[in-house]
């Protein structure tokens, strides 16, 4: 086996983990250095390279460009003998015109503590702790949507059904979170809010006030959220710490001790209303850099709009058009990785801007 074949083995895995709520690009190269652990016996150490990024992070990019060179491809995959900590994957990969089909392992062992232990010089780490490691491992095997025929079917790669399967998968998931308990909790916020609002309304001293909302926005925090609840927007600076280090972070457009604010000072709604709001307005979050999200704190105590805010802290907001937003987190991370190979520094408003038309033509 190749680290080419790795590398396509990768990015499969990773199409089942891009719905989770916790994504992000370093689950890639998490999933890419246990294969290489498990199947070519590389076992090197976690290392932040002097251009200021994860160094599997630039293998992990050569390797990609030897796909592409290679018109590598897989043509089949296929799960076997799967339990919650092991599994082997069946795969036939075409190269340079030439067809193999190999056996694979992937196991949850086979993740180095290093990836959770070794810091960069910036405090961080691949992934955050051997919890999330273990999330890691579940999304990216439950829920498997192969976007590729099983070994016995016809070979053949269907790019746009990947995505569609995707997105209607992480919409029936979204359904099903509006259950009865889910429902419930919805029910218990606006009784919540009914009983504190007398008070809230009657109180004088904005201390007093700001904890009730600070009380109310803790409740919304452990509603559900998910990535269909994604603005279509990113910002370039998320973007280029995408790139570089994996990073980038959601930023309500609505910060929860706002809404927090409005509920309580504006008439009762029923929670039915109150689920609906949450859903299309207030749950809403655009991809920022951690910096940025920062910046953004309370913006709403000296902006009166979102994109005011980010206008006169310069963040810049891609894409700049409404009519270009993406249509949904899977698409942004389809373009990210499309532009990966691009110079970070190189990166701004125009470029993203100019490549976004070749990304979505292709």
């Amino acid at each position: 086996m190749t680290r080419e074949q790795i590398y396509l083995i990768t990015e499969q895995l990773v199409v089942n983990c891009v719905s989770n709520a916790l994504y992000n690009r370093c689950w890639d190269f998490a999933i890419y250095k246990s294969l290489l652990a498990s199947n070519c016996n590389d076992h090197s150490p976690i290392e932040w390279t002097k251009y200021n990024q994860w160094k599997i992070n630039h293998n992990m990019r050569a390797t990609k460009t030897i796909a592409k060179k290679n018109n590598g491809r897989l043509t089949a995959f296929e799960i076997i003998n799967a339990t919650t900590t092991r599994c082997l994957i069946k795969a036939e990969f075409i190269s340079q015109e030439q067809t193999s089909t190999t056996m694979f392992e992937y196991s949850l062992d086979a993740f180095a503590p290093d990836l959770w232990r070794f810091q960069n010089p910036l405090g961080d780490t691949i992934l955050k702790n051997e919890q999330e490691c273990n999330i890691l491992f579940t999304a990216s095997l439950s829920e498997l949507h192969p976007a590729i025929e099983p070994l016995n079917h016809q070979h053949e790669i269907i790019i746009e059904p990947i995505n569609y399967q995707l997105e209607i998968a992480v919409e029936v998931v979204e359904a099903e979170t509006l259950n009865s308990e889910t429902h419930l909790k919805f029910h218990v916020l606006k009784e919540i809010i009914d009983a504190l609002k007398p008070c809230y309304l009657a109180k004088v001293d904005e201390s007093e006030k700001a904890y009730f909302e600070t009380i109310i926005g803790a409740a919304i925090f452990y509603l559900p959220t998910s990535v269909n609840h994604f603005s279509g927007y990113i910002s370039i600076g998320a973007i280029k710490s995408y790139l570089k280090d994996g990073k980038k972070v959601r930023d309500h457009i609505s910060p929860r001790k706002f809404v927090a604010r409005k509920l309580l000072s504006e008439p009762s709604v029923s929670a039915e209303a109150l689920m609906n709001d949450y859903y299309n307005s207030y749950a809403q979050f655009m991809y920022v850099a951690p910096s940025e999200n920062s910046l953004l704190v309370n913006y709403y105590e000296n902006h009166s709009t979102y994109d005011d805010a980010l206008v006169a802290l310069q963040i810049e907001k891609f894409p700049a058009n409404q009519d270009n937003k993406f249509e949904s987190n899977n698409e942004l991370v389809r373009f990210l990785r499309f532009i990966e190979d691009q110079d970070i520094n190189s990166i701004d408003l125009a470029i993203t801007t100019a490549l976004l038309p070749q990304f979505r033509n292709q």
